[in-house]
């Protein structure tokens, strides 16, 4: 009879720092993709507050997401989450380029904008 005592309580230990464990990753997965920060404007520009987390695009009509100069530096990212009606764009201002593609570029419900290099970026 001891040794199941021993055993339960064991387990009840073991349970514990499991949770903890569970608590502590899901914790970091939240502070790396973050809560999604909302845009709700028809335009959009990118701010630093943006960079490195979700966005979320929620606008009735047609809207724009902007890339400005300076945004980012390489390895950096923004991803972009269209959860609203109207159909959400992104687009580059200034001397900002989109590698590869013409812009506007349509988001069909998540885009990532990526930077590359200086100014330059990669949507994918």
């Amino acid at each position: 009879m001891l040794k199941v005592g021993i055993w339960a309580h064991l387990m009840k230990d073991v349970m514990a720092h499991v949770n903890t464990i569970n608590d502590a990753v899901t914790t970091l997965i939240l502070n790396v993709k973050g809560v999604p920060l909302a845009l709700a404007g028809a335009s959009n520009p990118l701010t630093s507050a943006h960079v490195n987390r979700r966005v979320t695009a929620s606008h009735a009509t047609a809207n724009t997401v902007a890339i400005p100069d300076g945004l980012m530096t390489p390895g950096q990212w923004v991803e972009v989450l269209q959860i609203g009606a109207g159909a959400t764009s992104i687009t580059v201002s200034g001397a900002a380029t989109i590698n590869g593609a013409q812009t506007p570029i349509a988001v069909a419900v998540q885009k990532t904008i990526y930077c590359v290099a200086e100014d330059v970026y990669l949507v994918y």
